[in-house]
């Protein structure tokens, strides 16, 4: 910033164009972050609420009550198309792009989705379905699936590891216990090929 300041002091002298304070190129900042990119850092220090959703009724195999939020939403996104229930077909693809699927921040770092549930639950398999956008899926090709066990906070076990992933939809199956937790964590650079540093999410549904 000092450094702007003073190349700014030599282009025009600051008695005739007043430089801008710190202050206010920070908050200009964060307000083009906020509005066009939603930097996770800044969802942190703001307490952006955006991020996560609770379920008002059950769906897609998961409880109301469950409250589900990505790292990150790129531009206009948001977290709310993965557990809406629009099956995949015309009435899903005549949805518009942010409310057909939800997308992280494209950068190079790992990107996740966690579905954190009201009360334990046991199910058989999850389901996700890669964001289909111009006639072609995007699946993750590095990801990897977690639990967290009833009554382990904070702990988290990984069930499954894909690699090289081209499938539009993965089935992955759960252990045969109680869970309060579930995240799908794509890997630093692993998205598509098109686009490897997006993650980007069509469905999730619990299976029996």
């Amino acid at each position: 910033f000092d450094q702007l300041h003073r190349l700014g002091s030599e282009i025009a002298p600051l008695p005739t164009v007043p430089f801008p304070s710190r202050d206010l190129v920070a908050l200009t900042m964060i307000a083009h972050d906020l509005l066009f990119l939603t930097d996770p850092s800044l969802d942190r220090l703001l307490a952006r609420g955006a991020r996560t959703v609770v379920l008002p009724q059950a769906r897609n195999g998961f409880p109301a009550g469950t409250r589900f939020f990505p790292d990150s939403n790129h531009g206009d996104y948001t977290v709310a198309p993965v557990l809406d229930g629009v099956p995949a077909g015309p009435a899903r693809e005549a949805l518009g792009w942010r409310d057909r699927a939800w997308a992280s921040l494209e950068s190079p770092a790992e990107h996740w989705l966690e579905f954190a549930l009201p009360a334990p639950l046991r199910a058989g398999r999850l389901e996700i379905e890669w964001a289909w956008d111009n006639g072609l899926h995007h699946p993750a090709r590095e990801f990897r699936v977690e639990i967290q066990p009833a009554g382990a906070v904070g702990q988290w076990s990984t069930v499954a590891r894909f690699s090289g992933n081209a499938s539009p939809v993965n089935l992955v199956a759960l252990p045969a216990m109680e869970f309060t937790g579930l995240r799908v964590v794509q890997a630093a650079g692993g998205g598509g090929p098109a686009r490897p540093d997006l993650m980007w999410v069509q469905q999730i549904r619990l299976l029996p």
